[in-house]
């Protein structure tokens, strides 16, 4: 699994460290509009 410290390389898709980590964790994202959005369908791909 990814972790805070850690770059992957995901095909087209590169993750950087640190803030953009919890966007493919399934934890819940306050966006700017204060709206709260989970990213859990790249958790499952990764686990593919």
């Amino acid at each position: 699994m990814i972790t805070e410290d850690s770059d992957s390389d995901l095909g087209t898709l590169f993750l950087l460290k640190d803030s953009k980590v919890n966007l493919y964790t399934g934890l819940p994202k306050t966006t700017k509009k204060k709206t709260i959005r989970y990213k859990e369908e790249f958790v499952k791909s990764l686990s593919a």
